[in-house]
């Protein structure tokens, strides 16, 4: 027969264990970031975290439809390598392509070069990545509406 003061001792370990288990885990910190060049605008939120990256990149060119999408990769000494998986012109089939980053200051530079895929893995060749003539250059923002 259980008894009351049992009750209580079963309800008391329960609330410990999940308040042990809830207790001290921090929500993933984003860095917001955006980028003009001539009428594009380019956002971004990111979590550099260890020796990998993750987040959102949004591209809006002019007035078109904003092209949102998934960043993934890794942290090689000041650069920021990946790929870019988005939706283009909200269609059904996802399209995966290379992207990078250079950290300078407090500023991320989008970078460019000759894609090449391989086993289904876009990145760029070797000897190709260049920061200069993106013309995006990342200014840490507030949260932009385009991530609400």
């Amino acid at each position: 027969m259980v008894k009351l003061n049992d009750i209580r001792w079963y309800f008391l370990f329960a609330v410990c264990c999940a308040a042990g288990c809830s207790g001290g885990q921090k929500k993933n910190e984003f860095t917001y970031y955006r980028a003009i060049h001539n009428r594009d605008t380019a956002y971004l939120s990111i979590h550099i975290g260890g020796g990998d990256f993750y987040g959102k990149y949004g591209l809006v060119k002019g007035w078109e439809v904003p092209v949102v999408g998934d960043i993934t990769g890794e942290i090689r000494a000041d650069t920021l390598v990946g790929t870019f998986s988005y939706t283009p012109h909200q269609h059904r089939n996802k399209k995966r392509v290379a992207f990078a980053l250079l950290q300078r200051d407090n500023q991320l530079l989008l970078g460019g070069g000759a894609e090449i895929s391989y086993m289904g893995i876009p990145h760029y060749a070797p000897g190709t990545l260049y920061f200069d003539d993106t013309g995006f250059v990342f200014e840490q923002v507030a949260k932009p509406l385009i991530f609400e």
